[in-house]
């Protein structure tokens, strides 16, 4: 395996440490369980236990199954390949929600908003440092982006002047780097294909537009269901789908796993029940976009715990990450 910057070490061990000394589905009951028991005991504090209750269990079902597979796709995926090329691969789920968003939503993405994806997605890269494959393959997908957002954005553009020449002309330099680089991104394709990767790179791009999905159903059903209530159901899914995989378990957890599946049941329970209610107020595309901010706070958490500072490298990815969420806030302010 490929050596991964050290801050991307220590979120490997917080991220498998459970799943490496547990089976995964053992893991994930634990974790659902710890969730449950959050939300009912946060649940006097929000409307009782009414709050935990689905409008429609039809609908949040279908989240909480999407959900469900994801929480065992994306570890056991993680298990086969790099830390830092899943994350970066993971990472396209932006990507592929602002494709979903016309269709399922009637959302008009425009190129500020590609923009926003584009310079997340870059300082994703930057900061994950991911394999060379992946490097070449990112790069292709972005011009692709690229080429196509402001191609039609130039076609469309009725006034003549600088308003039409400039995207044009990012469009056209965008399409000559692609074919430049072309050569060398067949050859990082048939590089991702190969090897011990070949079933975890389609299972984690499986999570990506898993994601992405969610967070497209998640606009459309929040203004008729409670976020309590999708979270909980969520967790509820995790303990069941978890607790069916009863006749792998080898082990009895110990205290420190005990420890471990409440932090996380508590954590993760509380950043959906605080992005689902973000769903009230802005697109899924926008929220989507905005998730790249958790590179960002790995970074902080790196630095407060374990004194590790970034590259120069990593800084520009900082940067960008920052700038795209200051264009996804203009964007919503204006």
């Amino acid at each position: 395996e490929r050596s991964l910057p050290k801050r991307n070490r220590h979120r490997r061990a917080l991220m498998r440490m459970l799943v490496a000394e547990l089976p995964l589905g053992q893991a994930v009951a634990m974790r659902g369980l710890s969730g449950c028991a959050v939300m009912l005991a946060c649940a006097p504090m929000t409307g009782g236990l009414s709050a935990l209750k689905p409008n429609s269990y039809a609908k949040v079902a279908i989240l909480s199954g999407l959900m469900l597979i994801m929480l065992f796709l994306f570890p056991w995926s993680l298990q086969r390949m790099p830390l830092a090329d899943g994350i970066m691969l993971v990472s396209a789920s932006p990507v592929i929600a602002a494709l979903l968003a016309p269709l399922m939503l009637s959302e008009t993405i425009g190129w500020r908003r590609w923009s926003a994806i584009v310079l997340g997605l870059i300082g994703t890269g930057l900061i994950i440092n991911p394999g060379p494959a992946l490097q070449y393959a990112g790069l292709t997908l972005l011009l692709g982006i690229i080429v196509a957002v402001f191609g039609i954005r130039a076609f469309r553009q009725r006034d003549g002047g600088a308003s039409r020449m400039l995207p044009g002309a990012i469009a056209v330099l965008s399409l000559a780097l692609l074919v430049y680089i072309w050569p060398q991104a067949v050859i990082a394709g048939g590089s991702l294909a190969s090897g011990a990767m070949n079933v975890a790179v389609p299972v984690v791009l499986l999570c990506a537009f898993l994601v992405a999905l969610r967070d497209i159903l998640t606009q459309q059903y929040i203004l008729g269901e409670r976020a309590m209530a999708i979270v909980f159901v969520a967790n509820v899914f995790a303990l069941l789908g978890g607790t069916a995989t009863l006749p792998f378990w080898s082990e009895l957890p110990e205290a420190r796993h005990w420890a471990l599946a409440v932090t996380t049941g508590a954590l993760v329970s509380i950043s959906m029940a605080l992005s689902t209610y973000a769903f009230r107020h802005a697109g899924a595309v926008a929220i989507s976009c905005l998730k790249y901010s958790g590179i960002l706070w790995a970074v902080l958490f790196g630095w407060v715990f374990f004194a590790e500072l970034l590259s120069p490298q990593g800084w520009i990815g900082a940067l960008l990450i920052t700038l795209s969420g200051v264009i996804i806030a203009i964007r919503r302010g204006g």
